[in-house]
C-alpha cells in the first residue's frame, strides 16, 4: 500500500500536465522506462509502446487535421502533420510536460543533465500509447488529449515557422483564437511612384486598423500588411 501511494505521488505532477490520471500506474512507469535501464534491471522497456504510440499519434493527428482544414490538399496536410510529429515537434510536448524529470535511463544517455532529445521525443510516443491501453483503448479520450496538446504546438508553429504565407498564417492564428474575428484588407489609397501604381492596404480586425503596407499589387500589399502585424503579436 505504501509503495502504491509513493508511485501515485511520484507521477501526479506529470499526470496533471497531461490531463490524464492513470488507473494502472504500471503503464506509465513502462512508458517512462528506456531500454538502457530496463535491460539492466530485467524489466520491460518502452520500445513496444513507442511503436504503438507512433502509429496512434499519426492516426489521431491525420483525423484532426483533415477536419480542421477542410480546404487543404494532401501535401499541405502532410507538411503540417510532419512538423507536429517530428522530433522537434514532440519535444515541444516533452518540454511542456517536463518529461525529463520522469524518464528512467542509463547515465550514459544523459546529456547536460537531461536524457537525450531522441529519448524524450520517443517517450512522448510511449506515454500516449500507455494512455490508450490504460483507458481500455478509448479512442475518444486519446483523440481529445492529442488535440488539446498538439493544438498548442500548432499555435506555436504557426507563429514561428513558414508553413503558410503571412495572410494564411494570420488567418489560422485568429481562427485558433477566436472564430468570430473579422479580417479585412481595405485599399486606403492608390498612388503613382516612378510610373508604377502602388497600393496602400490597411489590415483591419473587427473594423479596427492593425497595420498598413504598400505594394505594387493589392496582393503584395496585403501579404506585407499581414507580415507586419504578425511581428507585432
Amino acid at each position: 500500500m505504501e509503495n502504491k501511494q509513493s508511485q501515485q505521488d511520484e507521477y501526479s505532477g506529470l499526470e496533471k500536465s497531461i490531463g490524464y490520471v492513470f488507473q494502472d500506474k504500471a503503464y506509465l512507469a513502462q512508458a517512462l522506462r528506456h531500454s538502457s535501464f530496463a535491460n539492466e534491471q530485467g524489466l520491460a522497456s518502452n520500445e513496444r509502446l513507442e511503436f504503438l504510440g507512433d502509429a496512434l499519434i499519426e492516426s489521431c493527428l491525420s483525423q484532426w487535421l483533415y477536419f480542421l482544414y477542410p480546404n487543404y490538399k494532401e501535401g499541405k496536410l502532410t507538411q503540417i502533420r510532419a512538423m507536429l510529429v517530428s522530433r522537434q515537434g514532440l519535444l515541444r510536448l516533452a518540454n511542456r510536460f517536463a518529461i525529463e524529470k520522469y524518464v528512467v535511463c542509463n547515465a550514459s544517455f544523459i546529456h547536460k543533465g537531461s536524457p537525450t532529445e531522441r529519448i524524450l521525443a520517443n517517450t512522448i510516443e510511449a506515454v500516449f500509447a500507455a494512455i490508450y491501453l490504460d483507458s481500455k483503448r478509448n479512442n475518444t479520450i486519446l483523440q481529445s488529449l492529442m488535440e488539446k496538446h498538439f493544438s498548442i504546438s500548432l499555435d506555436e508553429i504557426l507563429k514561428e515557422d513558414a508553413i503558410f504565407d503571412p495572410k494564411t498564417k494570420l488567418q489560422e492564428i485568429i481562427k485558433q483564437a477566436n472564430h468570430t474575428t473579422l479580417i479585412e484588407y481595405l485599399v486606403e489609397k492608390e498612388e503613382e511612384q516612378n510610373y508604377t501604381k502602388q497600393y496602400v492596404i490597411g489590415l483591419y480586425l473587427n473594423k479596427e486598423k492593425k497595420a498598413e503596407a504598400c505594394g505594387s499589387s493589392k496582393k503584395k500589399a496585403e501579404q506585407l500588411a499581414a507580415s507586419i502585424y504578425l511581428k507585432q503579436i
